[in-house]
């Protein structure tokens, strides 16, 4: 993490380390973050048993970290409470190999609505910082 800190501009957690992202972030310095999902998008109920264990075979916890498997609104959720902690790629696998049907969903009903906040966000922080650094300038002169 020294060398992140020092040179990088991005952090990968790679989802192995997300277990200790808490521990991890701090040490990255300004590198913005990347992280990597196992995801299982359930849009049948019936079939949320079936998603948890083809996520599970398919991208085990000892590689991909602990999967996000749930309902696009569970996923948006979660990938809003990724964001929250500093997250700004997020980069995906599905347990169906990303079939067009779930890339659909996964695009409209989670990461539209999550890109939205996101942005929002963004746009505040850069307003912020715009006008800070405006005070910062006026103070010099």
């Amino acid at each position: 993490m020294p060398l992140v800190a020092r040179h990088a501009d991005w952090w990968n957690c790679v989802g192995g380390a997300r277990p200790r992202f808490d521990e991890l972030a701090p040490l990255r310095g300004d590198a913005r973050i990347s992280a990597q999902y196992a995801v299982g998008l359930v849009t049948d109920e019936r079939m949320r048993a079936k998603v948890v264990e083809r996520t599970g075979r398919r991208m085990p916890a000892t590689s991909w970290g602990p999967p996000l498997v749930g309902s696009p609104e569970e996923l948006r959720a979660m990938f809003l409470a990724e964001a929250e902690r500093g997250v700004d790629l997020m980069i995906v696998r599905f347990h169906d190999r990303a079939e067009p049907d779930t890339i659909d969903v996964f695009g409209r009903e989670v990461i539209a609505p999550v890109q939205e906040v996101i942005g929002s966000a963004r746009t505040d922080r850069r307003r912020d910082d715009d006008t800070n650094a405006e005070k910062e300038t006026q103070c010099d002169h």
